[in-house]
Parts: C-alpha cells; structure tokens; sequence
C-alpha cells in the first residue's frame, strides 16, 4: 500500500514530528526516557542536560565535576505496542479497498503511536555559580486511530513536525532565612525554544489512502506551517535537608497553537524531591519525586487530577570504573513505569515502558508504550 511503503506521510514526517490524533493525551514537546522511567517526575530533581525540559533551574544541578558534558548523536524511539503489527498489515493490504477497510476495523479503538526525537551536539556545563544547556532537536509524536468508514474517513491522524533547538541557563542564589527556615542551593532558570513545525490533522478515506499521489496531496490539504518562540522559567532550592522543591513555568506564549489538539500551551507545574547518597560503588543514590503539571489547567483536553500527577522512585544499582547501571520505576498519569539506564565512557542505553492516558480521565483509554534512547558522547 501506497501510505505505507513509501512511508511518505505516517513515517518521514513521523521522523521530524509530534503528532496528537483523536485522543486527549497532552502534547508534549520532549520526553527523556531516563525521566520517564521514574514517572515524568523531574521538575524539582534536574541534573542533566535535558533538565530544561522540564525545569530550566534543574541544570543547575548537573554535577560540577563532570566538566563539559557533551551528546554528538542522542536518538530516542517511542512506539505503542501494537503500532508495528498495525503497519505490517497495512503493508499486505497493497491498494486493496476491502483489506484497508477490514484493517481499519482490526485496530478499531486502539490509538497507536509512534514517534522520535534527535539531539545533535548537545552540550551542558555547571560553572561555579550559573550552568547551560543547549539542545538542538527535531522530533516527531504520531497518533494515530481507526474509524468505522464514514464520509469523515476511516484513518485519523494529527499532529505535529518540528525542528529548532531548546537553551536554558541557571544561577545560583545565596542562601535565604525565610519565616526562621534556611532555604538553601536556591537556582533560578530561564530558557527558550524557537522552532518551525508542521501542524497537521487529517481523516483520511479510503480513496485517500490508496492514492499513488497521497503525499504530495496530503501536505497541501491537511497541514499548516508555523513557528514558535517561547520562554521557560523556573525555580528551585532546597527546604529540607536532602529534600528540594521546584517551580516550572513553561512555553510561555504557546507551541503550534493553530489546530487547538496539537497545541503545546504555557503551564505552571510543581515539583518536590528527595535526595540521598552513600559513599559506595553499589545502591550509592537513590532519589524520590512527585510532580503535579499544569497546576492552572491550561491543557483544555480535560480537567482530570490524576492525569496531571507524576511519581517516581530512581537509584543507581551500580556506580564504577565501568560505568553507571541506573533503575527507574513510577507512576505516570496513574500507570505504572519502569525504566532502566546504562552509561559506559561514550555509550548511553534506555529502556522504558509506561503507559499514556488518551483518554478523558486517568483508566479511561490507556495506551502503552516503549520508549528506547541511544546516545553517544561524553
């Protein structure tokens, strides 16, 4: 079939995209697998470079001796279970209206989703007092779900494809004496995001999807154009001994606000963390995070509580001269998580499953998912 072996729309656009078809999961413009594994929950933990994605003030928390920490290739892959049985049975339809149609009943209901993300030279330093990260991406979330054949069509997607980059720098605060509590490794972030994109949204008929011409076609009629420059702000600092809270104002001014499903809107999100190490080569860290986003409900999807809490648990099982075994389980929108993250000199490997909620409320519609991150730097 003609859609999918050239993969000329559902796939070339998928490598450079994020896309959000008939559900009311909140789009998301990054999702580090580490971060996923233990829940979403990152907004008062940070210490890496992708910490601005979620808190540009958790940068801050990248550890000072690890110099210039550089990524020359970061590739992260995120599919639904049943997204590839769907595409090799598409494939044997090969043009024939009544094996599309009876495909599209297969997977009648199932939202399946694929997507990608790529960093290229991605770099991040702590200096005494402020710290960087700049990460140049292009990324793609497709969704995509089956219809009873209809005048409105039979094969929904939506979505967005975007390329730019994402920079964020913090400060270090002096300590503050706040109602007779210390308040103390106080960090301030500020970040930007500028990027072109696609927005798309289309139901596609059976007609469409066996035409030899669809892809010319289908970027003329169901995608827009844009642009996007937005702010990120946040907060953080210890309040507690080894514990820390967190503050997260993001895209401030909106991403791909065209189509109302795709659009990334400016959230205010919450974070607080426990940390704790031990002077050890096995189980020598441990930290534990629980995040609630969009405090203010800017996603209009839905207005669910438990949708918008994050909650995990991540702690190195091995820490030495061969590198870094990390595991990572949570809660993400009221599923469960669970990752691992193994890093040796060059090398960093992630595997993650978690489950998104497109439905309208947490249990409504889930959709599981793998999420796999390969990168090489230092």
């Amino acid at each position: 079939m003609k859609i999918i072996n050239n993969k000329s729309i559902l796939l070339s656009l998928a490598l450079s995209s994020s896309l959000f078809a008939s559900t009311y999961e909140y789009p998301q413009l990054y999702k580090d697998t580490k971060i996923m594994g233990m829940g979403g929950a990152n907004i008062a933990v940070g210490g890496q470079a992708t910490s601005l994605f979620y808190n540009t003030a958790g940068i801050a928390d990248i550890p000072k001796e690890y110099g210039w920490e550089v990524d020359i290739l970061n590739m992260n892959f995120t599919a639904s279970q049943n997204i590839q049985d769907f595409m090799d049975d598409m494939d044997e339809a090969d043009d024939d209206d009544q094996e599309v149609i009876a495909v599209t009943k297969k997977y009648l209901g199932k939202n399946l989703n694929i997507s990608t993300t790529v960093g290229i030279a991605n770099v991040a330093k702590k200096f005494d007092e402020y710290a960087f990260s700049i990460v140049p991406i292009a990324g793609m979330n497709l969704n995509i779900k089956t219809h009873n054949e209809a005048a409105n069509g039979i094969l929904e997607t939506q979505g967005l494809v975007y390329s730019g980059f994402a920079l964020g720098v913090s400060k270090d605060m002096p300590d503050q004496n706040f109602l007779g509590y210390d308040i103390k490794q106080i960090s301030l972030g500020v970040g930007l995001k500028s990027l072109q994109y696609k927005s798309i949204y289309a139901n596609l008929s059976v007609s469409e999807l066996i035409d030899d011409d669809l892809s010319d076609y289908f970027e003329d009629k169901y995608t827009k154009d844009g642009s996007s420059t937005v702010l990120d702000l946040g907060a953080k600092a210890e309040v507690y001994p080894d514990v820390t809270a967190g503050v997260s104002i993001q895209n401030i001014g909106s991403i791909a606000s065209e189509i109302k499903t795709n659009e990334i809107p400016t959230t205010v999100s919450l974070g607080v963390a426990y940390k704790h190490r031990f002077n050890r080569t096995y189980f020598n860290q441990y930290q534990v995070a629980f995040d609630y986003i969009d405090l203010f409900q800017a996603y209009s999807q839905d207005n669910d509580f438990i949708k918008r809490t994050r909650l995990g648990i991540s702690g190195n099982a091995f820490d030495g001269w061969g590198g870094t075994l990390a595991l990572q389980a949570g809660l993400y929108e009221g599923h469960p998580t669970y990752g691992i993250d193994f890093r040796a000199t060059v090398v960093k490997l992630s595997y993650t499953t978690y489950t998104e909620e497109v439905g309208a409320y947490s249990g409504q519609d889930k959709d599981k998912r793998h999420m796999f991150q390969l990168s090489f730097g230092w």
